[in-house]
C-alpha cells in the first residue's frame, strides 16, 4: 500500500525496518521541494513502512518551519530535539531522516523515553498512537512549555497537542492547534498553515500571533 501526504480544507475553532540513507534523502527532497504535497512511497512493502517515512519526514519539516523563544538554543550547536514517548513506532527510520542534517545551524537529535517527564527539554514530542490512553497526562507534563507536542491519535490537537497526524483515503493530513501553539510561544510558518487544517485559534493566525513567515 501506498501512503500520500495532502491536506484539507482549514476550519476554525478553539520496529520498523531500516531505510537506505540514499532512500531517506529522496523522501526529505521531495518533502522539500514539492512543498509537501503528494508523494509516494519508493517501496510499499507494507502499510506501516511508507507510513512511518512520512511521519518522520513530516516532523524533520515542522523542525524547519516552527520558531521557538531563544531560550536553550543560543549556542549554533546546541542540538534540536525530537522526543518520543512510549513505544517507539519509527524504530531506525527517524535517526537516518534526521542524521547529519541541521536547521539553522542546529544538529538535530532524538531522544526516547517511557516517561513524559524525561522529554521536558526536548523541542518536539511525539506522542504515538501506543500512548492514546495517558494523551492527557502527557499533555499535562508539556503543558506551558515550549515544546511542540505532536501526535498520531483522534481529537489529539483538540485535547491541547498542538500537531496531529491523521490518516485518511491512505494521505497522512496535519491538523494544528494554533492557539495552544501560542500558548507555549511557538511560532508556526505561514507555509505550514496553508497545509493543515486549523483545529482552534483561527483568530490568532488573523492578528499573527503564533504564526511566522
Amino acid at each position: 500500500m501506498d501512503f500520500l501526504a495532502g491536506r484539507q480544507g482549514a476550519n476554525g475553532c478553539r520496529g520498523t525496518r531500516r531505510p537506505s540513507k540514499v532512500a531517506a534523502r529522496v523522501w526529505l527532497a521531495l518533502a522539500l521541494v514539492a512543498g509537501w504535497g503528494a508523494w509516494q512511497a519508493a517501496t510499499a512493502d507494507s502499510a506501516s513502512y511508507t507510513e512511518y517515512q512520512v511521519k518522520a519526514a513530516f516532523l524533520f519539516n515542522l523542525v524547519k518551519f516552527t520558531e521557538w523563544p531563544d531560550t536553550g538554543l543560543e549556542d549554533e550547536d546546541a542540538p534540536i530535539t525530537i522526543g518520543i514517548v512510549g513505544e517507539d513506532p519509527f524504530g531506525e527510520i527517524i535517526d537516518e531522516t534526521v542524521r547529519d542534517e541541521r536547521v539553522d545551524g542546529h544538529p538535530i537529535r532524538v531522544h526516547r523515553a517511557r516517561r513524559p517527564s524525561e522529554l521536558v527539554s526536548c523541542h518536539v514530542v511525539f506522542v504515538p498512537a501506543s500512548e492514546r490512553g495517558r494523551v492527557d497526562e502527557i499533555l499535562d507534563v508539556f503543558e506551558g512549555r515550549s515544546v511542540l507536542t505532536v501526535g498520531e491519535t483522534e481529537g489529539f490537537a483538540e485535547r491541547g497537542g498542538i500537531v496531529n497526524f491523521k490518516v485518511v483515503r491512505r494521505k497522512v493530513r496535519m491538523e494544528v492547534n494554533l492557539a495552544e501553539a501560542r500558548h507555549n510561544r511557538l511560532k508556526l510558518s505561514s507555509r505550514l498553515l496553508k497545509l493543515c487544517d486549523v483545529i482552534c485559534g483561527e483568530e490568532a493566525e488573523k492578528d499573527e500571533g503564533g504564526v511566522s513567515e
